[in-house]
């Protein structure tokens, strides 16, 4: 099934609000209301989709991608869900943009895939982690990180770029570091409750934060 649009729904108290399989590609989800349904959106798998300009609260988990490629998702509200509000397993080459992720009850985004590029998002007040990275090889640029309980961006995977994000008022550190190889460079970092960087591992490089 492709070349699908699913627009101007109002969809709620379901397990799932919208689910994409592995018979699913392509399929546009904009202008929707989801809320009240154990997953909000789930891919599991699904490729080529985008995901854009819906309301996506007061779910269990947001988004949930799972072992999903090449999907874009993108300026949603995904809100006051209970546990993440992005969840990401397994997922390449997706890129995760513009979205406001706030007050989320656990991590804003966990992420636990590669190639992925987490790029303009507002990742603010959310229970846990801002960011959650625990797979290589994703590019993290131009997010406000904010006031989240916990690290701003918290990284246990190798060879991540991070750049030019804000990261402030959090109440762990702004950046922890628990991996070898990453880039972090041109953030701005500041008045988080913990270090603004804390840094375990080897081969890491550091440039032009402030």
């Amino acid at each position: 099934i492709d070349h699908i649009f699913v627009s101007k729904n109002i969809i709620s108290n379901n397990y799932y609000g919208i689910d994409l399989g592995d018979s699913c590609e392509k399929f546009t989800i904009s202008h929707n209301n989801i809320s009240n349904n154990y997953y909000g959106v789930s891919l599991s798998p699904s490729v080529y989709n985008i995901i854009s300009n819906n309301s996506i609260n007061n779910n269990y988990y947001g988004v949930r991608l799972y072992y999903s490629e090449h999907n874009i998702i993108s300026n949603n509200s995904i809100n006051m869900n209970f546990n993440e509000g992005i969840i990401s397993i397994g997922n390449r080459w997706d890129f995760i943009q513009d979205n406001h992720i706030i007050n989320n009850g656990e991590q804003g985004i966990y992420l636990d895939g590669l190639y992925n590029t987490i790029s303009g998002n507002n990742i603010s007040n959310n229970g846990q982690n801002g960011l959650e990275i625990t797979t290589i090889s994703n590019t993290i640029s131009n997010n406000i990180i904010f006031h989240n309980y916990g690290d701003g961006i918290n990284v246990d995977a190798d060879s991540q770029k991070i750049t030019n994000n804000i990261i402030s008022y959090n109440t762990g550190s702004g950046i922890e570091i628990n991996s070898n190889s990453n880039t972090i460079s041109g953030n701005t970092i500041l008045c988080n409750l913990d270090q603004g960087v804390r840094v375990y591992g080897t081969s890491n490089s550091l440039s032009g934060n402030t």
